[in-house]
């Protein structure tokens, strides 16, 4: 039976910066772009779900998900694993990472026993996500690792950079500060010279959040400037909404850390309406958390 998570999740949430969440956000979407499906469930089956999952007494064992989805799929077992995966991305957006957790290990399972190592990497990797904002550090590792040997066997050199780029972000939770900056900007040179945009702009924003925690402002500022620059879609897309939210509470920040008030509480502001434009609940009680925060620094709530 696989281990519940929520305290973890809820403890070393508010222990970090919100860095790591929004990198779950950026992440998502590994095994999408290699099966080209959408992320589809049939209403029925979600439906089921959901109601299982709403009962009064929470589950002990999420068994009930994968059997309820290879009841569905019994006669095409080819759409076993996009619909695992489309499940646990919806399990992800309800927070229950619980349930995602079981489902992505029910993937990595199904891609092992159809031959297909590509799934089977992407599906540690997304574990590797889950674990890491559980606070289950061990076990993210472990699936990082599981996926890097796989991508390293297939030769594929922006998934083998993407794990890298994981290992590194684990590892930096037990660095000294400022510990991690090196290798992620070593990184990022691989990174331009295979043009892997989306792993890009992740690294500039990790090597953002990691300068401001080692105090180096204008280091920051460069990926701040990266970032800032990036199109920005009209209407915004979903996926752009993570780099806009962590972009505008990086100036938060850095305003904060050389005393400027004023547009520390404008670009907080600026991060609250990103959080309710593209709804994150996490993302908008650390905002207002943060808010509070700056109102007690001026001495106007008692």
């Amino acid at each position: 039976m696989i281990r519940l998570f929520t305290k973890n999740l809820t403890d070393s949430f508010f222990g970090k910066s919100l860095g790591f969440f929004l990198l779950i956000l950026l992440a998502s979407g590994s095994v999408r772009s290699q099966d080209k499906r959408p992320l589809y469930v049939v209403p029925e089956l979600w439906s089921e779900i959901e109601t299982r999952l709403g009962q009064d007494s929470p589950p002990t064992t999420y068994e009930f998900i994968p059997q309820l989805v290879r009841e569905r799929f019994s006669n095409q077992p080819d759409s076993l694993y996009p619909a695992y995966y489309a499940v646990m991305i919806r399990l992800e957006h309800l927070f229950n990472l619980n349930a995602a957790i079981y489902v992505g290990e029910e993937m990595a399972r199904v891609a092992k026993k159809q031959n297909h190592p590509e799934r089977e990497a992407a599906a540690y990797s997304e574990l590797s996500r889950y674990y890491n904002a559980a606070g289950i550090y061990q076990l993210a590792a472990l699936n990082t690792e599981k996926a890097l040997a796989i991508y390293q066997v297939l030769g594929n050199e922006k998934a083998i950079l993407s794990a890298n780029f994981a290992r590194i972000s684990l590892r930096s939770n037990s660095l000294k500060q400022g510990g991690a900056i090196p290798p992620l900007e070593s990184l990022l040179e691989r990174a331009v010279a295979i043009d892997a945009p989306m792993l890009i702009k992740r690294i500039h924003l990790r090597l953002m959040q990691q300068k401001l925690l080692a105090h180096q402002y204008r280091e920051a500022e460069k990926h701040l400037l990266y970032l800032e620059n990036l199109p920005v879609s009209d209407p915004i897309k979903p996926r752009e909404y993570p780099y806009l939210i962590e972009t505008a509470k990086g100036r938060a920040e850095l305003a904060l850390a050389t005393n400027d008030l004023v547009a520390a509480e404008r670009y907080y502001q600026k991060t609250l309406k990103l959080s309710r434009e593209e709804p994150g609940p996490w993302i908008e009680i650390f905002t207002l958390h943060a808010l509070t925060e700056l109102e007690l620094k001026r001495g106007k709530l008692v």
